[in-house]
């Protein structure tokens, strides 16, 4: 009897062991194992850009969002651990967040452009915005758009402001605004991961403008998110 107790209790813990190690693996994925998954695609990865569609396995579009908004943290971790030394030091940190929701409909089913940006700042006087952004078209006639154009504005207002983006963002920069687009044919969401957005100056406020325009056959649709907020 006690040695089927004693083979029992082994098995058992085998089978708790087991079990832990599965949920220890779950929580250490890294952002190198999302670029082997079969159902997506990273079409751009730098330290301050991330852009990624998804695959053509991808037939469940629900499930697909689901997914990506649980690895958001991953991905956003993968832009944080990429930052460089020379990168703006924002000290004393305060933290604000700005975001928005905007769709349109064809055929009867919805699109939409979205943000969600964090913008870490002190009194005296620097700013950084880091976020991500996503169009999706969630209709099943057709599957995918003829064509997706994901766009992305941040304007600083203050005074004496000065915006600066590292070449990695893939944002360009003119007076007090960063600027950013892509495009992908044939596919039927984009999502955009970014950081180090910076800007220098006093009494600033942020806004932020993500427009996804997509387009079937001549026509073309362009839900737009906007938000601000003032420092």
């Amino acid at each position: 009897m006690i040695s089927n107790f004693k083979k029992i209790s082994l098995l058992s813990l085998c089978f708790i062991f087991i079990f832990a190690g599965s949920v220890f693996a779950e929580k250490e994925m890294k952002f190198s194992d999302l670029k082997s998954h079969k159902d997506i695609k990273v079409l751009k990865e730098t330290n301050s850009n991330i852009v990624m569609i998804p695959s053509e396995e991808v037939t469940d579009k629900s499930e697909y969002i689901k997914m990506i908004n649980q690895y958001i943290p991953i991905i956003k971790g993968k832009l944080h651990t990429g930052k460089q030394s020379s990168d703006s030091d924002v000290s004393a940190l305060l933290s604000a967040n700005i975001n928005d929701y905007d769709s349109m409909t064809y055929n009867g089913s919805t699109m939409y452009a979205q943000f969600d940006s964090t913008i870490n700042y002190n009194i005296c006087c620097t700013t950084e915005v880091s976020g991500d952004s996503r169009g999706a078209w969630l209709g099943s006639n057709p599957f995918n758009a003829d064509k997706v154009t994901l766009a992305d504005s941040i304007s600083f207002t203050g005074v004496t402001v000065s915006v600066s983006v590292p070449a990695s963002a893939g944002f360009s920069v003119s007076g007090s605004t960063a600027s950013w687009t892509d495009s992908v044919n044939n596919t039927w969401q984009m999502n955009h991961y970014y950081n180090n957005i910076s800007a220098t100056g006093f009494d600033i406020y942020v806004s932020q403008s993500t427009s996804a325009t997509f387009k079937f056959g001549s026509s073309f649709y362009t839900p737009t998110a906007s938000d601000g907020t003032w420092l």
